[in-house]
């Protein structure tokens, strides 16, 4: 029986300590962590979010182009036109010092290349790492073009077919989401301001 937060055997031993849901409504036992970092690892498309959703703020982007920026739980790594070379060599070495139970690593990476093996190879080769840190990594879908680029929908489909299948991470469907509520792109591959404020608002909905 339970006496407090501790468990007792028959003979009134304490066994383990657990943390109970105040309303008991999930697993007497699971202590709630909560995320109190999240971490955007991007290219262009996510340099875009970031002067969106951070208007307001002094930070620059020649700032966030030498290394990384955090703006309240948010700390941004990301730059233009790369691809996988730079996320393995300088997107996550950026931030991996930081990472621990409470982060959210969300990665937004594959417009520039779209190559699912190797992406999935190099998230395979880390989750060892990010799941014994207890991190909550996410992979955000490449999401759609229009216009000039069209041409690119169908390797990102195939692109966004193979990464959520990848066992150990949450994907996070804003490309479904945008193709059925509607998208605004000047060039038709980079978004620009609500596009890119929803974008952010459905990623922050979708963690944990």
């Amino acid at each position: 029986y339970t006496k407090g937060t501790q468990y007792y055997k028959a003979d009134c031993t304490p066994t383990k300590t657990y943390q109970v849901n105040k309303d008991l409504s999930l697993y007497a036992g699971w202590e709630e962590i909560k995320i109190t970092k999240r971490f955007f690892i991007g290219d262009s498309r996510t340099t875009s979010m970031f002067r969106t959703v951070n208007s307001d703020s002094k930070a620059t982007l020649a700032e966030l182009a030498a290394g990384k920026v955090t703006i309240g739980m948010d700390t941004w790594s990301c730059k233009s036109a790369m691809g996988l070379k730079w996320m393995r060599e300088t997107g996550i070495p950026n931030i991996e010092s930081q990472l621990d139970s409470h982060s959210a690593l969300i990665i937004l990476m594959g417009a520039n290349g779209l190559d699912a093996e190797n992406y999935i190879a190099y998230v395979n080769e880390k989750l060892p790492e990010w799941n014994n840190k207890g991190v909550h990594v996410y992979y955000v879908s490449v999401n759609p073009c229009n216009g000039d680029y069209n041409y690119l929908n169908k390797k990102i489909d195939a692109f966004n077919a193979e990464i959520q299948k990848v066992k150990g991470i949450k994907y996070v469907d804003t490309h479904t989401y945008l193709k059925e509520t509607g998208f605004y792109s000047a060039d038709g591959l980079h978004y620009q301001g609500q596009t890119n404020q929803r974008i952010y608002d459905y990623i922050i909905s979708h963690l944990d």
